[in-house]
C-alpha cells in the first residue's frame, strides 16, 4: 500500500505514499489503495489527455493529470565536510541507540551483535564482520565487492551500506563510474537507485537528512529518525555506510583507503 513499482528499460519508475517521500522517478500520490491486490499492472501517459494512467488489460484503474504529479528532484547538497564529520562523531551512540534491530550497527557496536540468536544469522554476522574488518588495509574497490549483494531482502543489507557508502564519496568528491559499475549487482532495485546516485541524485528522506546537517541537532535526531524508517533495516544500513565512507577517507576512524 506504499509503493507499486514499475519498470521501465531497466530502470524503476515508482508510485509511492506521502510517507514514503518523493525522489528520482518517483511519483507522490495520495492514494495507492485502488491498486492493492493486482500483480500485473501498466503505467502509460497520454500526453493528448495529459493524464498518468494505471491499468489492468481491461480496466483503467488509476488516473492522475500530469500537471499535478509530484515527481522530484533532489540533488546532492554542497555541505561543510568538517561540520558533517563532527555530527557523525557526536551522534554516534544516538544512532546506535534508535537503530532498528539487527541492522548493520553491530559492525560500529559490538553489543548489537547479541540480537542475533539462530546459527544462520550468526553465520551472516560472522559473514559481514569478515567483510568489514579487514577494510584498513583495503581499497575502496574491495570495500564495495567485499559488501556487494551480501544479505537479505529486497535490497540487501551489504548493497543499502554500498548506497551510503558511495553517497559519502560522492560528497567529498571522491568518486568515479568505476566504482558504481563495480557495486552493480542482479538487483533492479539496486542498480536503479545507483543510476541515480551516480546522477546525484537521492530520495526525499536522504535529501533531508543531509540538509538537517545545517540544522539544529533536534532537527537532525528527528530527520534520522526518518532516515532510519526506510524499508525494515535499509536506512540504518546506509548509515552504516555513509559513516564508513566519512572514515575511510579522513584516515580517522574504522576504515582507510589505498
Amino acid at each position: 500500500e506504499s509503493v507499486v513499482n514499475f519498470l521501465a528499460e531497466g530502470k524503476l519508475v515508482s508510485l509511492v505514499s506521502e510517507k514514503v517521500g518523493g525522489g528520482p522517478r518517483r511519483i507522490v500520490v495520495t492514494d495507492l489503495t485502488k491498486l492493492k491486490g493486482f500483480h500485473h499492472l501498466v503505467l502509460s501517459v497520454d500526453v493528448l489527455a495529459s493524464e498518468l494512467r494505471i491499468s489492468t488489460q481491461d480496466q483503467v484503474l488509476y488516473t492522475c493529470s500530469l500537471e499535478h504529479l509530484a515527481m522530484k528532484h533532489f540533488i546532492l547538497p554542497r555541505l561543510d565536510l568538517s561540520q558533517v564529520r563532527m555530527r557523525l562523531s557526536n551522534f554516534e551512540d544516538y544512532f546506535v541507540k534508535v537503530a532498528p534491530k539487527k541492522s548493520l550497527f553491530y559492525l560500529i557496536d559490538k553489543c548489537s551483535q547479541k540480537e542475533y540468536e539462530s546459527s544462520f544469522e550468526k553465520v551472516l554476522v560472522e559473514s559481514f564482520m569478515e567483510a568489514y574488518s579487514p577494510l584498513g588495509k583495503s581499497s575502496l574497490k574491495d570495500v564495495l565487492l567485499a559488501f556487494k549483494g551480501k544479505g537479505l531482502g529486497l535490497t540487501p543489507s551489504g548493497d543499502d551500506f554500498n548506497l551510503g557508502f558511495l553517497t559519502a564519496l560522492s560528497l567529498q568528491g571522491s568518486v568515479y563510474p568505476e566504482y558504481f559499475a563495480l557495486a552493480r549487482g542482479e538487483s533492479v532495485f539496486v542498480n536503479s537507485f545507483l543510476s541515480e546516485l551516480e546522477d546525484g541524485q537521492v530520495n526525499e528522506k536522504t535529501y533531508n537528512w543531509l540538509k538537517s546537517f545545517e540544522e539544529s541537532e533536534e532537527n537532525f535526531k528527528e530527520a534520522t529518525l526518518r532516515l532510519m524508517s526506510q524499508g525494515e533495516t535499509s536506512g540504518a544500513d546506509w548509515l552504516v555506510g555513509f559513516i564508513s565512507g566519512f572514515d575511510i577517507q579522513t584516515n580517522s576512524g574504522r576504515l582507510y583507503a589505498t
